[in-house]
């Protein structure tokens, strides 16, 4: 990503940016590209200039105030497919935005009836968005449902649901329904993990 980068723009990273960068998210695609949009967008490097270790450590350090928001679990990868990780990556993706609108992004906040798992509030409006794993079809409209009932109870009439789909060979989608006249957003987002190397 950061070689087509260079290609496209011209700007050049140190080498050892890009092996501090890898070491430092273990390749996790969302946060190697949380981590190249501050170094690339938000800290204004003049594009003509090599990105070097000082802007690598203000970077890292912006990064960290994200992670000290958002909690520890962000960093944890499982071996087999959880429902939090896809959250806590979803959550690390929408902040920029949501910093840059003067929003606010909640993880897990409670309801009369459970958990939402993310909750953006801007302009005085309240989006609710619900996440899964895949674990099939059934699974996949039953979610859709526990999104519905949680709209019902916070008084908004439209929710997201974001779908993480492990498979080796996932099916992404995009859909738009309406449930008890409430409209619901599905996105079904191919994850695709490499195994790390085993070598030292």
């Amino acid at each position: 990503m950061l070689a087509q980068y260079t290609d496209e723009v011209g700007q050049v990273f140190a080498p050892e940016v890009t092996e501090a960068l890898y070491k430092q998210t273990g390749g996790q695609p969302f946060l190697v590209n949380r981590f190249a949009q501050i170094l690339t967008e938000e800290m204004a490097i003049p594009k003509n200039e090599t990105i070097q270790m000082a802007h690598f450590a203000e970077a890292h350090r912006q990064l960290l105030d994200f992670i000290a928001r958002a909690g520890f679990r962000i960093l944890l990868v499982p071996d087999t497919p959880k429902e939090f990780v896809g959250q806590y990556l979803l959550y690390a993706y929408l902040d920029q935005f949501i910093q840059r609108v003067h929003g606010y992004i909640y993880l897990e906040g409670q309801t009369g009836r459970g958990k939402i798992d993310l909750a953006i509030f801007h302009n005085a409006q309240k989006y609710i968005v619900e996440t899964k794993i895949w674990e099939g079809p059934r699974s996949y409209q039953s979610g859709k449902k526990q999104l519905a009932a949680y709209l019902k109870l916070e008084g908004a009439s439209e929710g997201y649901y974001v779908v993480f789909d492990h498979r080796a060979e996932p099916e992404p989608r995009v859909e738009t329904e309406t449930i008890d006249d409430l409209t619901i957003r599905s996105y079904v987002i191919p994850v695709v993990q490499e195994t790390p190397s085993q070598q030292t």
